[in-house]
C-alpha cells in the first residue's frame, strides 16, 4: 500500500511540473544537465548592473535570457545588486542579487523560452529563527523542494549550491517570503532547455517526387479549365 501511495505522489509531482530530481551538488547537477544533453546558459551578473541597482518592481528587470520582477516593500540595501562579504551573502563572489521578502512577497525569474533545469548559489536562506523557515519555493506556481533551514551563524550564511531538473519544462522561478524576514544572496544562476529538433532532410527522392506531383497538378488543372 506504501509502495502505491509512493508512486502515486511521484506521478504527482511530475505532472504538476515540479522537479524531478533536485541537487545540492553543483558538480551533480552540472553532470545531469550534460547526460540528458541540455543547453545550459549561465549568468553572474557581474558588469551587468550597476552595484545598488533595484532587481525590478512593476518593471521587469532584464538580463540576457530571463527577467526578474519583485512584489516586495523592502528597501534600504534589499532587493538589490550588491557585492561579496555582506550579511547573508558570505560566499558569493562579485555581482549578485540580494533580495528580501517580507510574508506573501515574491521575486520571480521568468525565462524567455521553456527550461528543464535551474540552478544557482544561494547565501543566508532559511537561516535562524529557531527552525522557522523564512521562504519557499514555487515552479510555474507549484510549491517545489527547497533549501532547508541552517542555524544563524557563519555555517548558515555560506554560499549553498540549489538546482533541479524537470522531466516537464517550464518557464518561472517564484521566491515566496513567509511571516519571518527572508533575505539572502543569489548568484551563478544557470538555466538548460532542450535543444531544438534537428530537421530531418528529406532524400533528393522525395524532392523528385514532390516536384512531379506539382508538375501533374498543374497540368491537372489545365485540362479541367480546357
Amino acid at each position: 500500500m506504501k509502495s502505491f501511495l509512493a508512486a502515486i505522489l511521484v506521478s504527482a509531482v511530475l505532472a504538476s511540473g515540479a522537479s524531478a530530481a533536485t541537487f545540492t551538488d553543483e558538480a551533480l547537477f552540472d553532470a545531469e544537465v550534460a547526460s540528458l544533453m541540455l543547453v545550459q546558459q549561465s549568468e553572474n551578473f557581474d558588469g551587468e548592473l550597476a552595484k545598488g541597482a533595484s532587481l525590478g518592481g512593476a518593471t521587469p528587470r532584464s538580463f540576457d535570457g530571463f527577467t526578474t520582477s519583485l512584489n516586495s516593500p523592502l528597501g534600504l540595501g534589499y532587493n538589490v545588486v550588491r557585492t561579496g562579504g555582506l550579511f547573508n551573502s558570505d560566499g558569493l563572489d562579485g555581482e549578485h542579487l540580494y533580495v528580501g521578502l517580507l510574508g506573501g512577497n515574491t521575486f520571480t525569474i521568468t525565462f524567455n523560452s521553456a527550461v528543464r533545469a535551474f540552478g544557482a548559489m544561494f547565501a543566508g536562506v532559511n537561516n535562524g529563527f529557531r527552525g522557522t523557515l523564512r521562504s519557499e519555493l514555487l515552479v510555474d506556481g507549484v510549491v517545489s523542494e527547497w533549501l532547508g533551514r541552517t542555524a544563524n551563524t557563519e555555517e548558515g550564511r555560506t554560499a549553498r549550491f540549489f538546482g533541479f531538473v524537470s522531466d516537464t519544462a517550464f518557464t518561472e522561478i517564484t521566491f515566496r517570503g513567509f511571516p519571518r524576514t527572508e533575505a539572502f544572496g543569489m548568484d551563478n544562476l544557470r538555466w538548460a532547455s532542450a535543444p531544438p529538433p534537428t530537421p530531418v532532410p528529406v532524400p533528393a527522392s522525395g524532392v523528385l517526387l514532390m516536384g512531379a506531383m506539382v508538375v501533374a497538378g498543374w497540368f491537372g488543372r489545365r485540362r479541367a479549365r480546357a
